[in-house]
């Protein structure tokens, strides 16, 4: 990754109040699954994963908010619709994941589209990306983690893990027979 790339996403993270990453199955791809986590924790950033992605962090970690888009519960979604800086890396950013609205997905946000795929980084130029990144998640995810950034806000942190936990992926409730 250029070095004027990786100021510029470190600039932007260490000035968003409610960055969010999100990321897909191009990270396990890349060989950058059990670094993924290190990444999460240094930046404390909450984060959102993909269905093919959901194993990257454990169900249960607190940054973990979940998986956004069309069949998913209403926290990460939220997360998603609030955030002020979203990173997606190695995430296709398929129909499933932006609810099939890619001018609504993540409406208020700057947003980082991080993808070795470059055809796929052209079609999603209606994003309105703020950069867009053509590079492999683990040298990303490697060039984060040696820059020593850690960037999120507690009340960020805090609200996302609040709709966690007020609107988990099943609530308890039985359906009516």
């Amino acid at each position: 990754m250029e070095p004027s790339d990786l100021s510029r996403l470190i600039g932007l993270l260490q000035k968003a109040e409610r960055p969010l990453l999100l990321a897909g199955h191009g990270v396990r791809l890349a060989g950058a699954a059990k670094r993924f986590p290190a990444l999460v924790e240094q930046l404390n950033a909450p984060t959102v994963l993909t269905w093919n992605a959901l194993d990257l962090l454990p169900h249960d970690h607190p940054l973990n908010i979940g998986r956004p888009g069309v069949v998913a519960a209403r926290a990460p979604n939220f997360a998603v619709q609030n955030c002020d800086l979203l990173v997606a890396i190695g995430a296709r950013l398929d129909n499933v994941v932006t609810a099939y609205n890619l001018q609504g997905f993540a409406r208020n946000a700057r947003k980082v589209i991080c993808d070795i795929d470059q055809d796929e980084l052209d079609n999603k130029q209606c994003l309105e990306p703020e950069m867009v990144l053509s590079v492999d998640a683990a040298l990303l995810i490697d060039d984060l983690l040696h820059s020593g950034i850690s960037s999120c806000r507690e009340e960020w942190v805090d609200k996302c893990r609040d709709w966690k936990t007020r609107y988990p992926q099943y609530e308890g409730r039985a359906f009516p027979r």
